[in-house]
């Protein structure tokens, strides 16, 4: 992830850079988010979808914190789901993001109960395209989006590996 610093601890995933004042994190679980749709239908489709199908991909939810001066504003955001041609058709320029933001809210020390936050899909369409804008020059755009995929599914498949082995070790013991 160019221009960010990595932690990880299990399948929870961390990313760091700093922009002038703010800090910029990015946190992601990589635990139940591998896109199964090659994995849905009768064992015979299963089968065909298998030979032909595409690598399986990890698309997590992920939360962009962008903090200053002790505030701090989120964004909680999800991959885009693929669009049917119908949909292409008729939709607007939304469809050239690859993540929607599915909700924000703003903190001071913590988030609590308390803390308000507004659904992404109900904010005013010119408010939403700034904050994508917002969160563009802070590079979370497309080019982001596309190397957290890769990133996340690789990382997803050694946890996967790892589970696997562990698996068997305690089967074998």
């Amino acid at each position: 992830m160019e221009g960010f610093k990595v932690s990880t601890n299990e399948d929870q995933v961390t990313l760091t850079k700093e922009i002038g004042k703010e800090t910029i994190t990015v946190k992601f679980n990589v635990s139940l988010c591998v896109d199964s749709e090659a994995m849905s239908g009768s064992s015979s489709e299963q089968e065909k979808h298998r030979e032909e199908s595409p690598a399986i991909t990890c698309k997590p939810p992920f939360t962009v914190f962008i903090a200053k001066d002790k505030q701090n504003l989120v964004f909680e955001c999800e991959f885009v789901q693929p669009y049917d041609e119908e949909e292409l058709r008729s939709a607007g320029e939304h469809l050239a993001d690859s993540f929607n933001i599915e909700e924000i809210y703003t903190f001071t020390d913590e988030v609590t109960e308390e803390t308000y936050s507004v659904r992404g899909d109900i904010i005013d369409g010119e408010l939403y395209d700034n904050l994508m804008e917002y969160l563009n020059e802070r590079g979370i755009n497309g080019a982001f989006a596309q190397n957290l995929i890769r990133f996340a599914t690789h990382y997803e498949h050694a946890q996967y590996i790892s589970l696997l082995q562990k698996m068997r070790a305690f089967v074998s013991s």
